[in-house]
């Protein structure tokens, strides 16, 4: 393999390592913010009932 395949298929695989670290961050946060709108909401449901 030449120095500029390497460099490529290197670029290539630092993508998907980004691709796939962005995937898991966007994940989570959606995953704290449905924890977070299930406690406000429970937490007004609480609330009404007083």
């Amino acid at each position: 393999m030449n120095q500029h395949s390497r460099r490529n298929a290197r670029a290539i695989a630092i993508a998907k390592a980004d691709d796939s670290r962005t995937q898991r961050i966007l994940a989570l946060t959606y995953t704290a913010a449905a924890i977070l709108t299930a406690v406000a909401i429970l937490g007004l449901a609480a609330l009404g009932s007083f």
